[in-house]
């Protein structure tokens, strides 16, 4: 092996940077020493009780906010919530960058037929739902409907008013499941 500070290699423990010239063990010693003192530091803060193990919280539910985890939140208006109208309107942009963007190419054309059904996933309730998420032309948005009205604003009470407003609810993508994952987050 050259001995060129400029060349790059591999050593046998694995550490890839430049070659060291002669003398620079200190610095792997100090190296070595700083690794050890941070395992002390981690077994003294294990043997005091502290516990340094971290873990995924669960997505918040319900009333307990909202953050990242929900890629749409909308406060319902009445069209959303009466009989006649019969669907939750998404915002055309919201709704192609959250869900559009994770379904497949046939998917995606039947939202722009008559409507791809899709399984909702209440988790307040833990109720799968059956419905249909599509683009309606008239408002250039999407829509989620089938038996939005029933399945959802009847049966959680939504068109129930709270003061002068009504519920807020959180939408996001669950791609591992292929499911939209749904939340009254204010009601």
């Amino acid at each position: 092996m050259s001995t060129d500070a400029n060349t790059n290699t591999v050593c046998n423990n694995g550490f890839q940077g430049k070659k060291r010239k002669r003398g620079s063990s200190r610095s792997i010693l100090k190296e070595i020493r700083n690794n050890s003192k941070n395992k002390d530091v981690n077994n003294e803060e294990q043997e005091n009780g502290i516990d340094l193990s971290l873990s995924l919280a669960p997505p918040r539910r319900g009333g307990e906010g909202g953050g990242d985890e929900w890629k749409i939140t909308k406060e319902l208006t009445r069209s959303d919530v009466v009989s006649r109208q019969n669907r939750l309107l998404i915002a055309r942009d919201e709704g192609q960058r959250h869900i559009m963007n994770y379904l497949g190419n046939d998917e995606q054309h039947k939202v722009y037929d008559r409507g791809c059904p899709i399984t909702v996933v209440d988790i307040d309730t833990q109720d799968e739902l059956k419905l249909k998420f599509r683009y309606w032309k008239s408002t250039k948005s999407y829509a989620i409907n089938g038996k939005w009205h029933k399945l959802v604003v009847t049966r959680r009470g939504l068109e129930k008013e709270v003061g002068s407003k009504l519920a807020t609810v959180g939408l996001r993508w669950d791609d591992d499941n292929k499911k939209l994952i749904f939340s009254v987050l204010k009601d």
